[in-house]
């Protein structure tokens, strides 16, 4: 395990999103990039604020409690990454992706920066509802951006 800190960044592409016509949801470009890894992949489509928004559960439960491994899914295929407490101030991360064959293959470990990683996902969910607002998209997606943005808000 590497004890040197890894930047880590999450980035959506507000200009990519679009409501999906069937399920609603705003789906569009997300990834997490850490180091010079991008995570699952850089033009990544996904279920952007469903994700953010779980994304942001899991992160809370981690700041109230260190003992809780934070698992932080993208809604399509086999991919995750999962926090957890590592020392003061830093946090284990390890992005996961499962196959038939391996319920479980590591592929980026490293420590990365508590106060950057929920400084960064505030920012994605920012730029997302940011996005929503601009184009209109009064959808519950944005609505539970908003109600992310103020539940991590008031826990920092």
């Amino acid at each position: 395990m590497v004890d040197q800190i890894e930047n880590v960044t999450v980035e959506i592409d507000a200009k990519g999103m679009e409501v999906d016509l069937v399920s609603k949801h705003i789906v569009g470009p997300i990834h997490v990039t850490v180091g010079n890894c991008f995570f699952p992949e850089k033009e990544w489509s996904d279920f952007a604020a469903l994700i953010l928004v779980a994304w942001t559960s899991e992160t809370l439960k981690l700041i109230s409690d260190p003992e809780h491994v934070a698992e932080c899914h993208f809604q399509d295929g086999p991919y995750w990454f999962e926090l957890e407490y590592a020392s003061p101030g830093k946090w284990r991360f390890v992005a996961c992706e499962r196959s038939r064959d391996t319920p479980r293959h590591e592929m980026i470990e490293t420590i990365v920066s508590a106060s950057t990683m929920i400084a960064q996902l505030s920012a994605a969910l920012d730029k997302l509802l940011a996005s929503c607002k601009k184009l209109n998209w009064g959808t519950p997606d944005a609505a539970a951006l908003s109600d992310s943005i103020n539940s991590l808000s008031s826990d920092r």
